[in-house]
């Protein structure tokens, strides 16, 4: 569904894939930790977000962008646990997001995906498309 936080703005859920567990204590059994989710965030007059939450790549991405039509896509591309670039230049694809905002990647060992990966992925999958890297810190009007 959709909420509605004020006259502005609205958010709604939608679907990520991906497993939703934790740990409770050392050695613990893996406990069920909710259905893994994503974002879309509409600003009346602004741009539309789509943060897809820790996802893989899945087809109703299509679906996603054709409901909402996002202008920015938050899209981890850090790949083993979510999305890889290519993946993620797929979803930019899919939901015809004009700016990709690459997260969730070089923060462990096995995050390999990389900024410039990304933007390679995009001009070949999603030309549409424009990479916008942001340093930790720093804010960007859309």
């Amino acid at each position: 569904g959709v909420l509605q936080l004020n006259d502005e703005v609205t958010v709604a859920l939608v679907p990520a894939v991906h497993s939703s567990s934790f740990q409770a204590a050392e050695n613990g059994p893996l406990l069920y930790a909710g259905a893994p989710l994503g974002f879309i965030v509409q600003i009346k007059g602004g741009p539309t977000l789509y943060h897809t939450g820790d996802t893989a790549y899945f087809a109703e991405m299509k679906h996603i962008g054709d409901r909402f039509h996002p202008d920015v896509l938050l899209a981890c591309i850090g790949g083993h646990f979510t999305m890889d670039p290519a993946d993620a230049a797929l979803a930019a694809r899919d939901t015809g997001a004009k700016s990709v905002v690459p997260m969730h990647y070089g923060t462990f060992p096995v995050l390999t995906g990389t900024p410039e990966e990304l933007a390679k992925a995009l001009k070949k999958s999603a030309p549409r498309g424009k990479m916008v890297q942001l340093k930790i810190g720093e804010t960007r009007t859309f």
